[in-house]
């Protein structure tokens, strides 16, 4: 068992090393590239950091294309089909020699543009807001105390003012100069299109079952025990965020297991013969969690799960016997125990696991192959006398 766990754990890093770097370092996602002539070209551009998106742009006509870099000075606009649009300006003052592309928040009379940590907005011309910063000032009585340098409110009143907006509490953040400059274009009769911008988070549930091999190694126990083969079934929940990087995922799932531990030995001692008998049952809630990692976008990939795992023991029964026959035929039950073992109620693990899913009929289908080791159930809080590996191949359905 701990072969087949160092095996997965094996093949998970094994992918990770050998998968070329275009498939899980970068994500290219479909949109559009606008040369300086207009022409509009699509294909994928690559979903990078903002201090990337705002240098260059990486464009592949087709999803396995070869990468092009483009500046700010060969295009004039580039972006994502219903997501970020980025657009090539002039920096507004000589601190910038170079041309730059600058997020397009709002369009209409009023533009709004972000430029990593900083905002621009466009009426009549380019200006940039300044970034409020803390000073110190000393005041009529000769002490120092701070304060933070707001101009960047007194531009924008003077830009709003022809609507009798105001930006009172405005924070310097996209979503309150946002609204701000939507205010502004709604009084000037302009109603922008919304779009529909991919969620921040997205919850995944699955159901899934299986087939479940877990070795349990008692520590000075004079037999070894036989392996458990059980079904599982449980439930899962994958959290991601779409905006953000949709190939990773939050993991966490929840599963039922019923293991049944057993062992015969005989033995003999003189001329008596010695059977050994211990039946262990365990039934338990397995909560695994960790990270996924697709390596295609699309909902058609491999991927890979790591992480940890806690169990929370419901109910067990264990029973050991010693029955001697002797030469004469008398039979004698030397030891007959449902006590002496310490037991862990919450054993804790960690897990590695490779799957693949797959879309059948606008549903997604998943297998996935998992290996664990971690804790058994024999120990105590401070103390632990046994350990479990086990081995599963589960089935489930993601929705």
């Amino acid at each position: 068992m701990r072969l087949i766990f160092s095996a997965v754990v094996g093949l998970v890093w094994a992918t990770c090393a050998v998968a070329p770097s275009n498939v899980y370092a970068q994500d290219y996602r479909p949109g559009y590239i606008i040369r300086n002539n207009m022409d509009s070209v699509s294909g994928y551009v690559e979903y990078a950091t903002e201090k990337k998106n705002t240098s260059y742009c990486m464009f592949r006509s087709s999803r396995k294309g070869e990468s092009v870099k483009l500046t700010p000075e060969e295009l004039s606009a580039y972006g994502f089909i219903d997501d970020k649009r980025y657009t090539s300006t002039v920096w507004p003052d000589s601190t910038v020699k170079e041309k730059v592309f600058v997020k397009v928040l709002t369009n209409g009379p009023l533009k709004l543009y972000q430029y990593r940590q900083s905002f621009l907005v466009r009426k009549d011309n380019l200006m940039l807001l300044p970034v409020p910063k803390k000073q110190m000032v000393r005041n009529d009585g000769g002490s120092l105390s701070s304060v933070v340098d707001v101009r960047y409110k007194g531009l924008l009143n003077i830009l709003v003012a022809d609507c009798k907006l105001a930006t009172g509490e405005t924070k310097y953040t996209e979503n309150d100069l946002t609204k701000l400059a939507v205010d502004y274009n709604k009084c000037k009769g302009f109603e922008e299109v919304a779009k529909k911008r991919k969620p921040m988070f997205k919850l995944n549930y699955s159901a899934f079952g299986g087939y479940s091999k877990t070795k349990l190694n008692v520590y000075d126990y004079p037999v070894s025990l036989e392996p458990s083969s059980t079904v599982t079934s449980g439930l899962g929940l994958d959290i991601s965020s779409p905006r953000v990087f949709d190939r990773i995922f939050f993991t966490i799932n929840a599963s039922y297991l019923k293991n049944i531990f057993q062992v015969y030995n005989k033995t003999t001692q003189d001329d008596d013969i010695i059977h050994q008998e211990a039946v262990m049952n365990f039934t338990s809630i397995k909560i695994p969690f960790g990270i996924r990692y697709n390596f295609l976008r699309n909902e058609n990939t491999p991927y890979i799960k790591i992480g940890f795992t806690t169990s929370t023991l419901i109910d067990h029964d264990i029973k050991t016997s010693e029955v001697v026959e002797t030469a004469d035929g008398l039979v004698f039950v030397k030891n007959y125990s449902t006590e002496g073992f310490a037991i862990k109620t919450n054993p804790k693990g960690f897990w590695a696991a490779v799957g693949y899913n797959r879309k059948i009929f606008n549903v997604q289908w998943y297998l996935e192959a998992w290996s664990e080791s971690g804790s058994g159930f024999m120990g105590t809080t401070t103390h632990r006398y046994s350990d479990m590996n086990s081995f599963s191949l589960l089935f489930g359905i993601r929705f």
